[in-house]
């Protein structure tokens, strides 16, 4: 049963252990650097990726409408995912399409317009996201590695 839940003190230490295979690092921060950017942002909303008890990923939401800044383009009305990351021995299992369809509802019950992801060009993620609706908005981000992505809602 794949459950996310706002992290709290005790999801700290399990989530910083999960890590991605050494070929995926470059594709996503790792959880500690972004905890610590979750705590100092207003608008972050981390969850962890639970299978039951155990942590099997970790979302991190930033809802723009609460943000202290926003980067030009970024969508007043909508919500980013600004990691997704589900453990290296975790991936295949359906755990990030699930976390993706509570995030979608997370979304649409702050009433949010729109759900918004990005990223990189090359990343293989890329169809997993298009499956699931995001379509390109025509946008990059960080200096054009990122592909931008979004959902209406």
């Amino acid at each position: 049963m794949v459950t996310l839940r706002r992290v709290e003190r005790d999801d700290v230490n399990p989530l910083i252990r999960l890590v991605v295979a050494p070929d995926q690092d470059h594709w996503v921060s790792n959880n500690a650097i972004s905890l610590a950017q979750a705590a100092y942002t207003p608008g972050a909303y981390p969850f962890a990726i639970l299978d039951g008890e155990r942590h099997v990923g970790l979302a991190l939401m930033l809802d723009w409408r609460e943000a202290d800044r926003l980067e030009e383009g970024d969508d007043p009305e909508g919500v980013f995912l600004w990691r997704l990351m589900i453990g290296a021995g975790e991936q295949g299992k359906g755990y990030g399409a699930a976390a993706l369809g509570w995030l979608t509802d997370w979304a649409r019950a702050r009433g949010a317009k729109r759900f918004v992801l990005s990223h990189m060009h090359e990343n293989p993620a890329a169809a997993f996201y298009a499956k699931l609706g995001f379509v390109p908005t025509g946008r990059e981000r960080y200096g054009g590695e990122d592909l931008e992505r979004a959902l209406e809602l």
